[in-house]
């Protein structure tokens, strides 16, 4: 989702709640993946896709989740979940997370990004000399017989 259905769909729930300010969150709601993907557990998992912030009310962040298996992994690493907001955004206040599953009927948005294949950098004559140096003494300590 871009930034600017984020915060359309942040202004919109904010509205609905009766909120004040929506410019402190915007900036959370922009890097919340990122800061799920800082936290060692989660990093490989893309946990942006299946998890959400839905609300911040008096210190307390809602992060809502679409499967019981991510709301646990959620749980498992709350605290540096927590810190990690804090972190990033001390002026938020958040004191607490609440984990939820999504409400029946709602779905988490999963962005359509398609990743492009990493690309290999080709080795230098240098560096294939000394690849081939390496397979060599790996092959004689392997085979000390040959």
């Amino acid at each position: 989702m871009d930034d600017e259905r984020k915060r359309q769909h942040l202004q919109r729930y904010l509205q609905a709640k009766g909120a004040g300010s929506l410019a402190p969150l915007v900036p959370l709601v922009s890097r919340w993946n990122e800061v799920l993907s800082s936290v060692p557990g989660l990093q490989k998992q893309n946990p942006g896709t299946h998890c959400r912030l839905s609300g911040l009310t008096d210190g307390l962040l809602t992060v809502e989740a679409d499967h019981p298996a991510w709301l646990q992994l959620l749980q498992w690493h709350q605290g540096e979940i927590l810190d990690r907001v804090r972190l990033a955004f001390p002026t938020l206040g958040i004191r607490s997370l609440q984990l939820r599953l999504v409400r029946a009927g709602e779905t988490v948005e999963r962005p359509n990004v398609v990743m492009p294949a990493p690309v290999k950098p080709e080795l230098s004559p240098q560096e294939l000399v000394q690849r081939d140096e390496i397979l060599d003494q790996l092959d004689k300590m392997i085979h000390p017989n040959r």
